[in-house]
C-alpha cells in the first residue's frame, strides 16, 4: 500500500481525481490501520463530497474488528456532527451492530436530534434483534419522557421492532 500519509493527503485534496485515487487505493490495498485516520478525517468537517466518499468507504468494510473501532469512536466523540456521521456508517454497513442496540436506544433519548435520528435509523433497520435485545430497547424507549420531536423517532423504532 502507498504511504498512509500520502493517501490521506490525497483524500484531503481539493482535487476530486486525487480523492478518487485515494479511495481506490484504500479499497484495493488498504488495511485496518488506516481506519482511525479516516475517522479523524470525518471529524475535520471536510467538504460534502469527501465526507460522503469516506462514509461510503467505511460502510463497505466487512472486518468485524472495525465494529469495535467504530463503536469506541462513537462513544468518545462529543460533537454531534461527526457522531452523526459515525452512526450513519453503522446503518449503511452490512455489519451487525445489534450488540450495541441498547446504546443506540439511549442515544435517541440523550443526544441532539440529528444524532438521535441516526441512532433511530440503525434500530429501525436492524434485522431480527435477539429477543432480549428487543425487550431491552422497548423498555428503554417506552419508559422515556421526551418531547414530540423525539417521540416520533421512538414511535417509529417501536413500530419497526414490532414488525420484525
Amino acid at each position: 500500500m502507498e504511504n498512509k500519509d500520502d493517501i490521506l493527503k490525497k483524500l484531503s485534496s481539493e482535487d476530486p481525481d486525487a480523492r478518487k485515487e485515494a479511495i481506490e487505493i484504500i479499497k484495493t490495498a488498504g488495511d485496518i490501520s488506516i481506519i482511525p485516520a479516516l475517522l479523524d478525517l470525518l471529524s475535520l468537517g471536510q467538504d460534502h463530497t469527501t465526507t460522503t466518499e469516506v462514509v461510503s468507504l467505511l460502510a463497505d468494510i466487512k472486518d468485524n474488528h472495525f465494529k469495535k473501532i467504530l463503536i469506541d469512536r462513537i462513544e468518545t466523540t462529543p460533537d454531534p456532527f461527526p457522531k452523526s456521521l459515525l452512526l450513519r456508517i453503522c446503518w449503511e454497513s452490512a455489519l451487525d451492530f445489534s450488540d450495541s442496540a441498547e446504546m443506540f436506544a439511549r442515544m435517541i433519548l440523550s443526544e441532539d436530534f440529528i444524532v438521535a435520528l441516526e441512532a433511530a435509523t440503525i434500530l429501525e433497520n436492524m434485522s431480527q434483534p435477539a429477543t432480549a435485545t428487543r425487550k431491552a430497547i422497548v423498555h428503554i424507549l417506552q419508559n422515556a419522557h421526551t418531547g414530540e420531536e423525539k417521540q416520533f423517532l421512538i414511535d417509529n423504532v417501536l413500530h419497526a421492532l414490532n414488525k420484525a
